[in-house]
């Protein structure tokens, strides 16, 4: 009988009073049945296996089997299974027999015979140097010495979920495991007839077990600013912690390109073999792989030394852990293990021989077995933490990922990542929900590809097909939107595939065969709808936005996303506080075109870690292909060559606080892109013989008028260094592409320059280019004219003077009485009672589902409160599935400016990941006229208003101007366009006078405040926004007076003309809610008295 104290009681009443305040209820992640004993089946070939469903709840799905070798035959040949009875025993070379039951004996029987243990639950088997073939199935604990020197070898290790793994050697000493399990690998001709090699199991199996794996906690890698691996007091990037490296003792790296060729010496052994890995190492007994000089930095130093447990493999086994794991490894290596590789999937498939028999007899032996890269995490429902580790691909393991995941998530931090054999990557998430935390890590890649044509080459083909995906050689690969920040990681060397490779799966109801996914790890309780491609999609949108900062890029090293032109929505990508070195597109010329945005903001790409140096010959084809668009924000560009000469199409190109100085010419690719936005931008040419470069100051003029639209513009020019003599400089100066004046200077040094400037006295926004060709002399005679851009902004003319012209709602709500609204500066009304100057296309009317009690604006940070602005804001006009909507005003001879109000009507939900905030663009006129190019829509149940846009009427007779936003199939919701005007009259909008009503009696209710909605008696409808009364109404005291142009101006505290009486939205809602709360409190109280 159990008996509830009177504290858990009322907690457990409290417990039911938050139920009933919320109702939803959902699980902290996704869930299965891993209770092993349940599990237990011989249906397969009366082989005895775990049965486990990941996917319990969608019929049909596929299960995972994996091995019971302790049940029964026919795993060995001849039963030699022995029990541990002996809690704390040592299992070593020269273990005490009888510690198990029966004796233990190693005696050989032969050729396949395996020896098999079992540590129960509750004991603890101390492990020590010990080489037999022989395999463990463990309920109980298994411990490495932790103050011995231990040289460990494992076949096959089968951890339960009662079972522990532990190896936290003591600082002087090291653990070396070496795995060895058996498999058919490429090649294999061997018939299939001991499951001691198992095609289910797995060198390392963690079947819900506890790993926790400790090493010294020295750096994995250190990142070097210098020219000496001793040299580790200045690293370059902040975040990497050079505590517990010992001065002097050996680092990996590619050396750094100043130094000559680049040499990789020997990869990762254990620690004792590693002595003669540092660089400028010349031992021809050194395997060496040599990289063109201009590919690298060395600033990623691998520090193997400052690790002692090393998991190894030369049978390239592999690590499996599944179910309700607890993982840790931290401060290990892990070299040369995994053995799934980049070749098409090709798994076994067994069927029976007769009955009882102990032999398997194969139709089909599987050479490339899923889910046996180097670490597996498999439907994990715990954190699994992997920090501080060292990955080495050995040169011979083909391991398609070093980590490999499926709807599992945790941290991957700190760890440093060597791939020689250029056939293998380092993290792959390939499920699509994968929650991982990926920062501080290094990857060292020494791929590089020396037959190239003009630097562009073809990718080689790889797999594409979901779910038999990868990326050959890239530092990570996901296919999950759900990560946390993939921060402060180092790229360093050459990746096949680039970097960081995207791959957001289309389709994916029916790849995955599921309607839905259950999320997990921070997004744990939501959902993700499969059925909808546009909401996958969208699921990116956080991620790409604001996921990448502070990373480093070198040679090969991009980032790839594989998001075709026909998927929807547009996505976004932005690059924060980056470093670019030397960094070069893997992207073939003819790659697809991506349906991405791309934006670099407070980023450095250049050809040197130092920015004062400069070499010989060094190019970046930085971007490449085609796709929606390309901005760069307060960007350093430090003399790279051919920066975007590798860009066949994209829609606009911005520049913004930038200074670039490059080998270029850059006119040619700012003439070929649709449109063109510069502000405070500076492009010059280097001198890439002499190291030198012309550093250019001007004044970037504030916003001019119409009335005197002119500044003086003054430029001063340094050579930095001052190497060249002397040079003349040829001064040419557009404004609108439109040439404006021309200035041929003189042979003399010129290191100033003042011209006034005129822009055209049409308001809107004017690009101002000068540009220079100058001819160095001195100690450069061989050098063509370079053209460059001293100065390239984009300067606003403003309206003089400019009113409040007209305000438009845009509501499906109509009714046959005409009322203005008053907000956002002036009177408002509905497009559809101005039809002569309002129409829209491509869209519909929307409403919020409930009345909004306030919003902010996510551009200015101020609230709208007022009825009349919350009206406003609470109907809208959206896009369509298939089409971008569309105003059309037509306005008549003028100046004029619009700001646009966009509201985000969407309510996640408890359940649902919010993807709400996609981004999206303004046209004018089909013009996108200024910055920012990209919008991001408001956070939920918010809005957004724009800056300004221009149009000028020069016509006598009324013009149509066309607002477009969005992209086709972008749900952004447009609320409202205010128009102001150099005209002094605003528009004269429609008002209807209210019908006369016979005096009454009128009751005011104190405590609710008043709003302001007029009734028509013969409709029933009300001007006000739409209202759902759940109570009694409240009636309310409402005044008009007349407004500026005829309309009215309603809720202000003036002398009273009109008296109605009205039902609100005020009071509709807040005696629902107040009913509803009223309730709660009432069954709380009587519960309280219960219990008290």
């Amino acid at each position: 009988m159990t008996t509830f104290t009177t504290r858990s009681l009322s907690n457990q009443m409290l417990c039911l009073v938050l139920i009933l305040i919320s109702t939803l209820c959902v699980e902290s992640q996704i869930s299965y049945d891993f209770n092993l004993p349940s599990l237990l089946t011989t249906e397969v070939y009366n082989i005895p296996m775990y049965k486990v469903q990941y996917f319990p709840d969608v019929p049909g799905s596929p299960v995972t089997y994996y091995p019971a070798p302790d049940q029964a035959s026919p795993y060995f040949m001849t039963q030699r299974i022995f029990t541990l009875n002996t809690n704390g025993s040592r299992f070593e070379n020269n273990l005490i027999n009888s510690h198990y039951t029966p004796p233990f004996d190693k005696t050989p029987l032969g050729v396949l015979e395996s020896i098999l243990v079992i540590v129960p639950e509750g004991m603890v088997l101390y492990l020590g140097t010990f080489s037999h073939k022989c395999t463990l199935v463990v309920r109980g604990k298994l411990i490495v010495i932790p103050n011995e020197n231990v040289d460990l070898v494992l076949w096959n290790v089968v951890l339960h979920p009662t079972s522990s793994f532990i190896s936290r050697p003591d600082a002087n000493v090291r653990h070396n495991i070496t795995l060895l399990s058996n498999r058919y690998g490429e090649g294999s001709s061997a018939n299939f007839n001991d499951m001691s090699v198992d095609p289910y199991g797995a060198g390392f199996l963690c079947l819900g077990c506890t790993i926790d794996v400790k090493g010294k906690q020295a750096p994995a890698w250190i990142g070097i600013h210098g020219d000496t691996y001793t040299n580790v007091s200045a690293p370059l990037m902040d975040f990497i912690d050079s505590t517990g490296y010992v001065d002097n003792t050996p680092l990996i790296r590619i050396n750094k390109s100043a130094d000559g060729n680049v040499i990789l010496l020997d990869g990762l052994s254990t620690v004792r073999e590693s002595t003669g890995v540092i660089d400028r190492v010349t031992d021809p007994s050194k395997p060496k792989i040599t990289i063109a000089s201009s590919r690298s930095s060395g600033y990623v130093n691998i520090y193997p030394f400052g690790k002692n447990v090393i998991f190894s493999s030369n049978t390239r086994s592999s690590i499996v852990i599944t179910g309700p794991a607890k993982v840790t490894f931290d401060g290990a290596i892990f070299r040369g293990l995994g053995w799934t590789t980049n070749a098409p999937l090709n798994n076994t498939s067994l069927r029976n021989g007769s009955p009882g028999s102990i032999y398997v007899f194969v139709p089909k032996i599987g050479r490339n077995q899923d889910d046996r890269h180097a670490i597996n995490l498999l439907h994990v429902l715990n954190p699994v933490i992997i920090n501080n580790c060292i990955f080495d691909d050995n040169g011979t393991s083909l391991s398609r990922f070093q980590i490999m995941a499926k709807r599992s998530f945790g941290k991957i931090t700190n760890n440093a990542f060597l791939f020689k054999g250029h056939q293998t990557s380092g993290i792959g998430l390939l499920y699509g929900t994968e929650n991982f935390d990926i920062q501080n890590n290094g990857f060292i890649s020494t791929w590089n590809q020396t037959n190239f044509a003009n630097e562009v080459w073809a990718v080689p083909v790889r797999n594409t097909s979901y779910p038999d995906i990868g990326c050959i050689n890239c530092g990570i690969y996901s296919t999950s939107p759900f990560l946390g920040d993939i921060r402060n990681n180092v790229f360093e060397g050459g990746f096949l595939n680039g970097a960081i490779n995207l791959a957001p799966v289309q389709n994916r109801v029916a790849l995955a065969n599921l309607q839905t996914d259950q999320l997990i790890g921070n997004f744990s309780g939501k959902v993700q709808n499969n059925a909808n491609s546009f909401e996958c999609n969208s699921a990116w949108q956080p991620l790409l936005s604001s996921g990448f900062y502070g990373n480093y890029f070198t040679f090969y090293s991009d980032v790839k996303i594989e998001y075709p032109m026909s998927a929807q929505p547009s996505l976004f990508f932005r690059q924060y506080n980056s470093y670019f070195f030397r960094m070069i597109n893997t992207l073939a010329a003819n790659a697809p075109a991506r349906n991405v945005h791309y934006e670099y903001e407070l980023c450095l790409i250049s050809t040197s870690i130092d920015i004062l140096s400069y070499y010989n010959g060094r190019f970046a084809y930085f971007f490449a292909g085609s796709f929606k668009g390309l901005s760069l924000k307060g960007m350093v560009v430090n003399k790279v060559s051919f920066l975007f000469q590798y860009i066949q199409d994209i829609q606009y190109f911005s520049m913004e606080n930038t200074v670039i100085q490059a080998e270029f010419k850059p006119i040619k690719f700012i003439d070929s892109s649709q449109e063109r936005y510069f502000k405070n931008t500076t492009i010059t040419s280097a001198d890439y013989v002499q190291g030198s470069a012309i550093r250019v100051e001007y004044n970037d003029p504030q916003t001019l008028f119409t009335d005197n639209p002119s500044f003086d513009l003054s430029q001063t020019f340094t050579i930095d260094p001052p190497f060249v003599l002397n040079y003349n400089l040829n001064r040419s100066i557009f404004i609108n592409e439109q040439l404006f004046k021309v200035d041929n200077g003189s042979t003399a040094n010129i290191t100033s320059a003042l011209d006034t400037i005129t822009f055209p006295s049409t308001p809107g926004f004017h690009r101002l280019l000068s540009a220079n060709n100058n001819n160095r002399k001195g100690l450069i005679t061989n050098l063509s004219p370079q053209t460059w851009m001293s100065a390239a902004t984009t300067v606003e003319v403003a309206i003089k003077t400019s009113n409040f012209y007209l305000g438009i709602d845009f509501t499906g709500n109509v009714s046959t009485r005409r009322v203005p609204a008053t907000g956002f500066g002036g009177e408002w009304t509905k497009c559809q009672y101005i039809n002569t100057t309002c129409s829209v296309s491509g869209g519909q009317y929307g409403q919020f589902g409930s009345f909004p009690a306030s919003m902010t604006d996510d551009y200015t940070k101020l609230p709208a409160k007022t009825e009349s602005q919350l009206t406003i804001l609470n109907d809208y006009y959206i896009g369509g599935a298939s089409s971008t909507p569309s105003v059309t005003l037509t306005l008549p001879t003028g100046e004029f400016y619009f700001v646009l109000y966009f509201s985000n009507p969407v309510v996640p939900g408890s359940t649902k990941f919010d993807n709400s905030r996609l981004y999206f663009q303004v046209r004018i006129d089909g013009s996108l006229q200024r910055s920012p190019l990209i919008y991001q829509a408001a956070p939920s149940l918010n809005y957004l208003s724009t800056k300004k846009y221009y149009y000028t009427n020069t016509q006598s007779t009324p013009q149509n101007v066309v607002i477009e936003w969005g992209f086709t199939g972008v749900d952004v919701a447009l609320s409202g366009v205010a128009v102001y005007s150099n005209i002094a009259t605003p528009m004269v909008i429609p008002f209807d006078p209210a019908p006369t009503v016979l005096p009454s009696t009128t009751t005011t209710t104190t405590g609710v405040p008043a709003t302001t909605a007029t009734t028509d008696p013969s409709t029933s409808n009300t001007s006000a926004a739409p209202t759902t009364t759940a109570a009694p109404t409240t009636t309310t005291t409402t005044t008009t007076t007349t407004g500026v142009s005829g309309g009215t101006t309603t809720g202000e505290s003036q002398a009273s003309t009109t008296t109605t009486t009205t039902s609100t939205h005020t009071s509709g809602h807040s005696s629902a809610s107040t009913v509803t709360l009223s309730s709660i409190l009432f069954i709380s109280s009587i519960l309280f008295t219960i219990i008290f």
